[in-house]
Parts: C-alpha cells; structure tokens; sequence
C-alpha cells in the first residue's frame, strides 16, 4: 500500500492498494487519517452539563442500565499547531509519531501510530 501524507503537517490524505490502485479513503473527508478531533458540547444548542448526554435516571441506574442521550449536537476542534512530527520505519512497521497543540488548552499533545506490515 502507498500512504500519500499531507506534508506540512505529516498527516495521512489517502491509503491506496498497489495492485489494484484503489484509494481507500474518501477523498473529501474533513478529517486525515489518524486526526485526533476533540468533540464537546455545541453551546448554541446545550449546556455544558454532564446531563446534555448522560441524563440520570434513578430507576435505571438502580439496575445497572446506564442512558446516554444521543440526540445531541456536538462541536468538534482539531489540533490548532503541528509543533512536529516524524515517520520512520522500525521492525517491520511504520511509524508516525506526532505533537501538537490541542484546543481548548494551550499543552501540547504527542501521538504515535503504529501500521504493521
């Protein structure tokens, strides 16, 4: 398989099957592959309150039954500043090693991801 990457941020647009040429991502995702993307409440429509998408019941959780709301709107961030990143290969897998800035805080975040060949 060939992995084209975006390169200023090192993320990964496509995977495509060498035999057959296939792309096997969709071409106009929002997202890359790998993309952490931090989902929260979407203020316009809910309050910031565990409720918004676990509400309580009593009843329920007295037998174990958990309830999530699952009509909720959400807002979703991706990270604001890709401080670096780097692929390599080590044992017969690649390796995509990642660190940026996440929103809402101001820390940075590190990630690796590991495909086996």
């Amino acid at each position: 398989m060939k992995y084209p990457f975006f390169k200023e941020k090192g993320r990964i647009i496509q995977i495509r099957e060498i035999e057959t040429n296939r792309n096997l991502l969709p071409e106009n995702s929002t997202y890359t592959m790998f993309e952490p993307v931090a989902e929260s409440i979407n203020l316009r429509y809910h309050t910031n309150v565990r409720e918004t998408f676990f509400p309580r019941d009593i009843d329920l959780a007295n037998h174990n039954i958990s309830v999530w709301n699952h009509n909720w709107k959400g807002q979703r961030q991706v990270a604001t500043e890709t401080l670096g990143f780097n692929v390599y290969v080590e044992a017969n897998q690649i390796v995509f090693e990642y660190s940026y800035k996440f929103p809402p805080t101001t820390k940075s975040m590190k990630q690796k991801n590991y495909i086996f060949s």
